[in-house]
């Protein structure tokens, strides 16, 4: 996960500041639709497309993840107009999916954990002849 995400969602956006993290929203963009760790099969980028967008995407768009972030960034970007408002709600977005991301990470294990958890069969002998 990246940490220029998590940034994006603590900056607090005003009037003062919000033609500068304009700017930055390709690169959040990016960062969110091309890390494969925060939505992995390229079909669960629908809602979220679909929450940053102004209009339904088609399919072929989810088979590649570079059509769909040109598409966005020129949606979002280029024919917008930057708003507090816009950006808070893009904000929002990122926000729900960095906790989605948490949450599923947290009750993951990885596979070395479980081999550790679990004992050999001669770790298992050993525990019954020791007991005797």
């Amino acid at each position: 996960m990246s940490k220029y995400l998590e940034q994006f969602v603590a900056k607090k956006i005003d009037d003062t500041n919000a033609l500068t993290i304009a700017h930055t929203l390709p690169t959040v963009l990016a960062d969110l639709i091309l890390d494969h760790s925060l939505i992995s099969p390229n079909k669960a980028l629908k809602p979220l497309a679909d929450r940053l967008g102004q209009t339904e995407y088609r399919d072929y768009l989810f088979q590649s993840r570079t059509g769909l972030l040109a598409r966005l960034i020129k949606d979002i970007y280029v024919k917008t107009p930057q708003s507090t408002k816009t950006l808070r709600s893009i904000q929002q977005v990122v926000s729900d999916v960095l906790d989605s991301n948490k949450k599923k990470t947290k009750k993951t294990k990885h596979s070395k954990e479980i081999q550790k958890e679990t004992d050999s069969p001669l770790k298992q002998w050993k525990r019954i002849i020791e007991q005797d």
